[in-house]
């Protein structure tokens, strides 16, 4: 799932925190997290699923991404019962579709070659740690498909608990949702990285954790409500760190891993802008409403406003569209009258006309046969 065009998006609003590029030198980092699934499904389709080529594709990155203490390597595990609901009806649809010699079903936690992958990964790992430099003193931590969870949700997890203070960290994941779920840590120093292979040719896309959220909070803070009286600064920047977790809560509305897009939300997904005319919605929530939720807990009276406001949105959106079709009905109707007039108009005109012909031609006829006449007198 996710939410429909975020990476776009995301380097259309903000081109300084995000570029792409299509090469990504040594980079250097303290702690290199990555979110394996990706790499999983690439290196199986290009290699019918051999376990060296997936092997050989970690270690590439990390001779490219050159982690100095930390490597953590996670896979998809179990996902919450909707997930499952949404991977069912995926696999349902994708079932009629030609298979390759590998099938992709096999990257399912549970399966017999994710079994075979993991073990084969775990050797591969204590192998390089014994016999290759840039490995040897690494803290590799590898979380299977045994462990619950979405790959990028054990990392932003693992990340929380830990809770890094210095040092830099680099997040390889092609998961969308990263980027927001990176925006929601307390971690400073995450660059995320997203590659794309398009015929042979790989794209990277990188993000400036730290940068991107200084720009949306200096792009969309008027949608704040200013605080009654003067806080610290301590509360300030609480505050904004809270209000980037809100938007990024708001921007899940569109999708994401578990839920589809919620109903009245569908008909915006269309619209270029559409997360800035979600963002929007913030601005109209009461001062004492601005905290949707707490670090992962929902404020309950915020959220039920938050519905509330997208709830009037919705009625009015729909009426300017009921009002807008209204309109163009109407304009049509005129149309369509104003034709059948003409059509009316036009006909007169055809049977007038044809009636003067007739008249015209009558006198003709009497005037020969009145001419006969007149020869027949004498």
């Amino acid at each position: 799932m996710g939410v429909p065009g975020l990476f776009r998006w995301l380097l259309k609003r903000f081109p300084v925190a995000c570029w792409t590029s299509s090469r990504i030198e040594a980079i250097g980092t303290q702690s290199l997290f990555v979110d394996l699934n990706s790499t999983l499904h690439h290196g199986a389709r290009q290699s019918q699923g051999d376990f060296q080529a997936i092997a050989t594709a970690v270690d590439d990155l990390v001779s490219l991404i050159q982690p100095s203490q930390l490597l953590y390597l996670a896979i998809d595990g179990v996902p919450p019962r909707m997930k499952e609901r949404l991977q069912r009806e995926r696999r349902e649809r994708l079932a009629t579709a030609p298979l390759s010699s590998f099938n992709s079903y096999s990257i399912t936690p549970g399966t017999s070659w994710m079994h075979r992958i993991e073990a084969y990964l775990c050797e591969f790992i204590e192998n390089k740690r014994r016999s290759d430099s840039k490995w040897r003193n690494l803290s590799v931590v590898f979380s299977g498909c045994q462990d619950p969870g979405e790959g990028e949700q054990k990392i932003m997890e693992y990340l929380r608990t830990k809770g890094f203070e210095g040092g830099h960290h680099c997040i390889w994941s092609n998961d969308a949702d990263s980027v927001l779920l990176s925006l929601t840590t307390r971690v400073p120093n995450i660059t995320m990285i997203s590659e794309r292979p398009r015929g042979g040719v790989s794209t990277f896309t990188v993000f400036n954790i730290d940068m991107l959220r200084e720009q949306i909070v200096n792009r969309y803070s008027s949608l704040l409500a200013q605080p009654a009286a003067e806080v610290s600064r301590q509360a300030q920047i609480d505050r904004l760190y809270g209000f980037v977790d809100d938007l990024v809560f708001m921007t899940l509305f569109a999708g994401n891993d578990f839920l589809p897009p919620v109903s009245f939300v569908m008909e915006w997904l269309t619209e270029p802008d559409f997360i800035d005319n979600l963002w929007a919605m913030y601005g109209h929530l009461p001062a004492k409403h601005q905290c949707l939720h707490n670090r992962g807990q929902i404020n309950p009276k915020a959220f039920r406003q938050l519905l509330q406001v997208f709830a009037v949105e919705g009625e009015e959106r729909s009426f300017r569209k009921h009002v807008g079709v209204t309109a163009l009905g109407s304009q049509l109707t005129a149309l369509r009258i104003r034709r059948m007039e003409w059509d009316i108009q036009r006909d007169k005109t055809m049977a007038g006309d044809k009636e003067d012909g007739e008249v015209s031609a009558t006198p003709s006829i009497t005037s020969g046969n009145d001419g006969h006449a007149a020869k027949r007198k004498k």
